[in-house]
């Protein structure tokens, strides 16, 4: 499980808030610094965040930045280092980091495209287009136009998938279907924090929520028909499924508390027995047994 945690320490061996990403066994709960890598400063204080998994398990794709005033004797980052970079690296050791975007502005939301994993959607804040949805390469090289007349220096490094309607309107949280042909996400276009779908080159974007509470943070079923997302239309976000037309919407969480940014198990199941063996670890975990 890879996932983003405030511990952290500086320079002179003091604790402070700093997120950093880590990757543990699901069943360790009881985690450690050296059973856990956390990815590595480059000789910068950094903060890690937001972890996607390669469709292969053997990469993250995170977002990470510069501290703008690092503790000394770090170096302070020049003005475009600030900005978010989506940086692949390897899940194992978070050894070999790549910035894949490099590009100075502020990007985030990273989501693999599934199969052959060449593709990463993410988020970006740029001016003035505003909050958008991007394509780029995991590997980080230019898209071939496909014409050979044209200089490989001028292929486009990333594919604009959303453009703003009005100015108001952000478009943010790219989330793949499972076959690879469509693109959740959450856009604003209508005046409200909805979820939409689109296809993967950005061309028919469909509303699939229709209400005044806010929506967001949609995530795909392993099969591809249903759409888990939080919604806040009964007082406290909660989890909420329905399919993938946007039909049927039903509360899965049913908390008195506020429940955020569901993410679907994938398949092939646990083996048999792993299932009770997280319930068990969980309940400890818990003080329940």
């Amino acid at each position: 499980i890879a996932f983003d945690s405030l511990y952290d320490i500086d320079f002179f061996g003091n604790f402070y808030s700093n997120p950093q990403v880590f990757v543990t066994d699901y069943l360790d709960f009881q985690r450690t610094d050296s059973d856990s890598p956390t990815l590595p400063n480059f000789g910068f204080v950094k903060q890690y965040y937001s972890p996607s998994w390669s469709p292969d398990g053997t990469k993250l794709a995170v977002v990470t930045t510069k501290d703008p005033d690092p503790p000394a004797p770090a170096p302070i980052p020049e003005p475009d280092e600030i900005f978010g970079q989506i940086v692949t690296l390897n899940a194992a050791d978070g050894s070999d980091g790549v910035n894949i975007s490099a590009n100075g502005f502020n990007n985030f939301d990273p989501d693999w495209s599934p199969g052959s994993g060449e593709l990463v959607a993410f988020s970006s804040l740029r001016i003035p287009e505003g909050t958008q949805i991007y394509l780029m390469r995991s590997d980080g090289q230019p898209f071939d136009d496909g014409d050979p007349a044209t200089d490989p220096n001028d292929d486009p490094e990333e594919i604009q998938l959303t453009t703003a309607t009005v100015a108001t309107e952000i478009n943010f949280g790219p989330a793949w279907s499972p076959d690879g042909h469509r693109i959740a996400f959450t856009s604003t276009r209508d005046g409200n924090y909805e979820i939409y779908v689109m296809e993967s080159d950005g061309s028919n974007p469909q509303r699939l929520t229709n209400n005044i509470a806010v929506d967001y943070a949609p995530t795909w079923s392993p099969d591809g028909t249903q759409i888990a997302f939080s919604s806040d239309r009964d007082q406290y976000f909660q989890i909420y499924a329905m399919a993938d037309d946007g039909s049927e919407p039903r509360n899965l969480s049913n908390s008195n508390t506020n429940d955020y940014e569901p993410d679907w198990s994938p398949v092939p199941v646990p083996e048999p027995g792993a299932a009770a063996a997280l319930a068990t670890a969980l309940a400890a975990l818990l003080g329940l047994r």
